[in-house]
Protein backbone atom coordinates (compact mmCIF):
# COMPACT_ATOMS: atom_id res chain seq x y z
CA UNK A 1 0.00 0.00 0.00
CA UNK A 2 2.84 2.57 0.87
CA UNK A 3 4.56 1.59 -2.04
CA UNK A 4 1.43 2.34 -3.97
CA UNK A 5 0.97 5.70 -2.70
CA UNK A 6 4.11 6.84 -3.13
CA UNK A 7 3.71 6.02 -7.02
CA UNK A 8 0.26 7.84 -7.17
CA UNK A 9 1.81 10.77 -5.63
CA UNK A 10 3.98 11.54 -8.08
CA UNK A 11 1.68 10.50 -10.86
CA UNK A 12 -0.54 13.66 -8.90
CA UNK A 13 2.73 16.06 -8.65
CA UNK A 14 3.32 15.40 -12.36
CA UNK A 15 -0.34 16.09 -13.85
CA UNK A 16 -0.23 19.20 -11.41
CA UNK A 17 3.14 20.25 -12.61
CA UNK A 18 2.15 19.95 -16.56
CA UNK A 19 -0.54 22.25 -15.93
CA UNK A 20 1.06 24.79 -13.79
CA UNK A 21 3.92 24.61 -15.98
CA UNK A 22 2.22 25.22 -19.20
CA UNK A 23 2.57 29.14 -19.59
CA UNK A 24 6.78 28.65 -19.81
CA UNK A 25 6.34 26.01 -22.15
CA UNK A 26 8.22 23.68 -19.57
CA UNK A 27 7.18 20.11 -20.37
CA UNK A 28 6.43 17.61 -17.50
CA UNK A 29 6.65 13.81 -18.69
CA UNK A 30 5.64 10.92 -16.94
CA UNK A 31 7.38 7.31 -17.12
CA UNK A 32 5.21 4.86 -15.68
CA UNK A 33 7.65 1.83 -16.21
CA UNK A 34 5.37 -1.10 -13.65
CA UNK A 35 8.15 -3.64 -11.83
CA UNK A 36 11.37 -3.39 -12.80
CA UNK A 37 14.08 -6.11 -12.58
CA UNK A 38 16.16 -4.45 -10.20
CA UNK A 39 17.51 -5.30 -6.32
CA UNK A 40 13.54 -4.79 -5.28
CA UNK A 41 12.21 -7.49 -6.50
CA UNK A 42 15.12 -9.63 -6.92
CA UNK A 43 15.66 -9.76 -2.94
CA UNK A 44 12.33 -9.76 -2.12
CA UNK A 45 11.88 -13.33 -0.95
CA UNK A 46 14.97 -12.34 1.25
CA UNK A 47 13.20 -9.32 2.75
CA UNK A 48 10.13 -10.60 3.00
CA UNK A 49 10.66 -13.63 4.67
CA UNK A 50 12.87 -11.25 7.22
CA UNK A 51 10.13 -8.78 7.81
CA UNK A 52 7.90 -11.90 8.72
CA UNK A 53 10.62 -13.14 11.20
CA UNK A 54 10.83 -10.49 12.84
CA UNK A 55 6.66 -9.76 13.20
CA UNK A 56 5.38 -10.80 16.86
CA UNK A 57 2.56 -13.74 16.61
CA UNK A 58 -0.20 -11.68 17.28
CA UNK A 59 0.28 -9.43 13.87
CA UNK A 60 1.45 -12.50 12.13
CA UNK A 61 -1.75 -14.07 13.07
CA UNK A 62 -3.71 -11.14 11.83
CA UNK A 63 -2.07 -10.45 8.45
CA UNK A 64 -1.52 -14.24 8.00
CA UNK A 65 -3.78 -14.33 4.82
CA UNK A 66 -1.89 -11.61 3.29
CA UNK A 67 1.05 -13.03 4.48
CA UNK A 68 0.63 -16.36 3.00
CA UNK A 69 0.39 -15.34 -0.36
CA UNK A 70 3.34 -12.80 -0.75
CA UNK A 71 5.92 -15.09 -2.25
CA UNK A 72 2.98 -15.64 -5.10
CA UNK A 73 2.45 -12.07 -5.74
CA UNK A 74 7.03 -11.74 -5.45
CA UNK A 75 7.17 -14.69 -8.25
CA UNK A 76 4.18 -12.85 -9.99
CA UNK A 77 6.50 -9.68 -10.67
CA UNK A 78 9.76 -11.01 -10.90
CA UNK A 79 8.38 -12.64 -13.90
CA UNK A 80 6.58 -9.24 -15.23
CA UNK A 81 9.25 -7.01 -14.29
CA UNK A 82 11.07 -5.52 -17.31
CA UNK A 83 14.62 -4.90 -17.92
CA UNK A 84 16.05 -1.16 -17.16
CA UNK A 85 17.36 -0.90 -20.16
CA UNK A 86 13.52 -0.99 -21.60
CA UNK A 87 12.69 2.08 -18.89
CA UNK A 88 16.17 4.07 -20.09
CA UNK A 89 14.87 3.43 -23.55
CA UNK A 90 11.63 5.09 -22.96
CA UNK A 91 13.04 7.54 -21.04
CA UNK A 92 15.38 8.61 -23.84
CA UNK A 93 12.30 8.57 -26.23
CA UNK A 94 10.54 11.36 -24.31
CA UNK A 95 13.64 13.13 -23.23
CA UNK A 96 14.90 13.35 -27.84
CA UNK A 97 10.82 13.59 -28.63
CA UNK A 98 9.63 17.21 -30.37
CA UNK A 99 6.16 16.84 -28.64
CA UNK A 100 6.76 14.04 -25.42
CA UNK A 101 3.53 12.65 -24.70
CA UNK A 102 2.19 13.35 -20.84
CA UNK A 103 2.76 9.82 -19.99
CA UNK A 104 5.41 6.58 -21.25
CA UNK A 105 4.28 3.29 -20.53
CA UNK A 106 7.21 0.78 -20.26
CA UNK A 107 5.25 -2.37 -18.99
CA UNK A 108 1.85 -3.54 -21.07
CA UNK A 109 0.69 -4.11 -18.51
CA UNK A 110 0.35 -1.22 -16.53
CA UNK A 111 -1.56 0.32 -19.54
CA UNK A 112 -3.88 -2.51 -19.41
CA UNK A 113 -4.40 -1.99 -15.61
CA UNK A 114 -4.99 1.52 -16.50
CA UNK A 115 -7.65 0.31 -18.81
CA UNK A 116 -9.31 -1.60 -17.19
CA UNK A 117 -9.26 0.37 -13.80
CA UNK A 118 -11.37 3.09 -16.10
CA UNK A 119 -13.81 0.49 -17.63
CA UNK A 120 -14.36 -1.18 -13.82
CA UNK A 121 -16.60 0.12 -10.91
CA UNK A 122 -14.33 0.10 -8.25
CA UNK A 123 -15.62 -2.19 -6.03
CA UNK A 124 -15.06 -4.84 -8.70
CA UNK A 125 -11.68 -3.98 -9.61
CA UNK A 126 -10.93 -3.58 -6.06
CA UNK A 127 -12.12 -7.20 -5.78
CA UNK A 128 -9.56 -8.05 -9.03
CA UNK A 129 -6.50 -6.78 -7.37
CA UNK A 130 -7.34 -7.92 -3.99
CA UNK A 131 -7.35 -11.63 -5.85
CA UNK A 132 -4.20 -11.15 -7.79
CA UNK A 133 -2.52 -9.98 -4.89
CA UNK A 134 -3.69 -12.16 -2.79
CA UNK A 135 -5.49 -9.61 0.13
CA UNK A 136 -7.92 -12.32 1.76
CA UNK A 137 -11.87 -11.63 1.51
CA UNK A 138 -12.17 -11.78 4.95
CA UNK A 139 -9.81 -11.83 7.67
Amino acid sequence: GAYNASKFALEGIADALRVELRPWRIKVVLIEPGPVATDLWGKAPEQHAATLAALDPETRELYAGHLANVPRVIKTMQRLAVSPDKVVDRIERALTASKPRARYYVNPGSRAQLAGYAATPTAVFDAVIGRVTGVPRRA
